[in-house]
Parts: structure tokens; C-alpha cells; sequence
């Protein structure tokens, strides 16, 4: 979900040589493409046209070519927010999904303080940026999670460590 600390994963994996991949980047790229913005809210509702448009894997399938334009074996893959976004990567290999979890309240501090140009800055804007990821089945992907990591009550590094504990093993049992 929005602020649970996605971005920090992705950071740890990066750092453990992954190649990592912000599925956001193709529906940026279509925004700027369609809109002329990369505004928080003209990005959004990009997302839910290509779903409508092109189906609910529509982003992972913009979103393949990068995954296999980069080096390596293993692939960060940042963003997915539906089930059958899954089902398209699995088509291509093995897939792990690690949910990143934070409260409503801790998430919605988070981003309320931001200074990040995607960052909702009113309590509604987080309210319809919660509705919008819940629309396309962020929770159902969370569900389906091979592992979890938590960020809350831990200081940034703690949480930074147990995903890159995770995320080690992962990389560990793949290359056995």
C-alpha cells in the first residue's frame, strides 16, 4: 500500500545487486504520454484506463519489456497491484511476492509529510489514493504473499534489514 515503505525494499534489493523495476515508471511514462503530467491524480486515473483498456495486467505487460531488458537472473519487481499482473510475470519464471506492511495511519503520516511530487497532500487525496490501489486488488496480491515484512514500531534500519534478510534468502534459494 501507498507509504508502507515499498520504496526502501526496493532500495535493499538494489543494493544486494538486484535488478530492480518501479512498474509506476511505464504508467508515468503513459501519463506524460496521454496527459502532458506526471501529477499524482492524472497517473492514477492513467492506471485505471489501462486496466479498463488493456486489461488488469495491463502495467506488468508495459512493464515487461524493461524486466527483460536488464541483467540478471532475478528481477525486483516494484509496484504490482493485482493478481493478474502475477499470473503475467509468472508466465515468465518463478515469482515471490513480499508484502510491505504499515498502518492506514503510519502510511497516511508518511505521505502527508512527504515532499515527493506523488505525495497526497490532504487527507482526501490519500483517501482516494487508498480507494484507487484497493480498486485493482493491491490487497489480493498481499494475500497471496510469500513472506511479509512489517514497518512499524521498527527504526527504518531494523525494517531495511529483515526485507534484505528476505529478500538474501530468496536469492540464496534460487541460485541451490
Amino acid at each position: 500500500m501507498p507509504g508502507s515503505g515499498k520504496t526502501s525494499v526496493a532500495e535493499a534489493g538494489s543494493e544486494l545487486g538486484l535488478s530492480v523495476i518501479n512498474m509506476g515508471d511505464s504508467v508515468r511514462e503513459e501519463s506524460l504520454r496521454r496527459r502532458g503530467s506526471v501529477e499524482a491524480e492524472d497517473v492514477g486515473e492513467v492506471m485505471i484506463e489501462l486496466r479498463r483498456e488493456r486489461g488488469k495486467n495491463a502495467v506488468a505487460e508495459l512493464s515487461i519489456p524493461r524486466m527483460q531488458s536488464v541483467e540478471g537472473d532475478v528481477v525486483l519487481m516494484d509496484g504490482i497491484r493485482s493478481p493478474a499482473e502475477i499470473d503475467s510475470f509468472r508466465k515468465l519464471g518463478p515469482v515471490k511476492i513480499l508484502a510491505v506492511e504499515a498502518s492506514r495511519e503510519t502510511r497516511s503520516e508518511r505521505l502527508l509529510g512527504r515532499g515527493r511530487h506523488d505525495a497526497p497532500n490532504a487527507v482526501s487525496a490519500f483517501e482516494n489514493r487508498e480507494r484507487r490501489e484497493k480498486s485493482v486488488g493491491v490487497e489480493k496480491v498481499m494475500a497471496m504473499a510469500d513472506a511479509r515484512v512489517v514497518n512499524e514500531n521498527v527504526t527504518h534500519q531494523e525494517f531495511v534489514d529483515n526485507a534484505s534478510n528476505i529478500l538474501n534468502r530468496w536469492m540464496n534459494e534460487g541460485s541451490g
